[in-house]
């Protein structure tokens, strides 16, 4: 059986035992009445609670999201260009790929938000932690779509200097990378 008939067979069980209850609520006596009721706020109440905090959480990060998805969407059409440039183009493995990237994105960006819950004070750990995770989910699309802007510009942009800083970032996850040479700054 595939995913799809269980996740058919478990709505069809929900919709039974939800008829049943209004069903109860309807004609039923005033302690089965009260019984469905108790029945029916609790199956609603947790989807509608957990649907409360991702719907708070997507107002509160929608400019990162945003900039996610756009990295995103950057890749996917440099990425055909560069495909079609190397005469290897095939939609099957094209929409395989974007899906699985925002899978990935998806599934690593949940993880990382929930490590910055561990600890409920916000401090400097905390604060150091979520930024380098935002960082690293956001780098993977859109490092993805610099690399291939490099290989349609043969290295030319953006800059190896640039690329480099994110692999480095990539290989030990630390911040600094990105921030001025206090050498380079000085000479200036």
């Amino acid at each position: 059986m595939i995913i799809w008939q269980y996740i058919s067979i478990g709505l069809k069980v929900i919709l039974a035992f939800i008829i049943k209850n209004l069903v109860i609520i309807h004609k039923g006596t005033a302690i089965a009445k009260f019984k469905s009721t108790m029945y029916l706020a609790i199956l609603t109440s947790a989807p509608m609670g957990l649907f409360e905090a991702i719907s708070q959480w997507i107002s509160s990060n929608g400019g990162y999201i945003f900039f996610v998805l756009l990295a995103i969407a950057i890749d996917y059409g440099v990425g055909i260009v560069v495909h079609l440039k190397k005469r290897d183009f095939s939609i099957k493995k094209n929409i395989l790929g974007v899906i699985t990237k925002m899978a990935l994105v998806f599934a690593v960006g949940v993880l990382f938000e929930g490590f910055q819950f561990l600890h409920p004070d916000a401090n400097i750990i905390t604060q150091y932690l979520g930024l380098i995770l935002r960082v690293m989910v956001f780098l993977y699309p859109a490092g993805s779509a610099l690399m291939n802007v490099s290989i349609l510009t043969n290295g030319s942009f953006p800059p190896v200097g640039f690329m480099n800083k994110i692999t480095k970032f990539n290989k030990d996850a630390d911040i600094r990378h990105f921030q001025p040479n206090k050498d380079s700054d000085e000479s200036n």
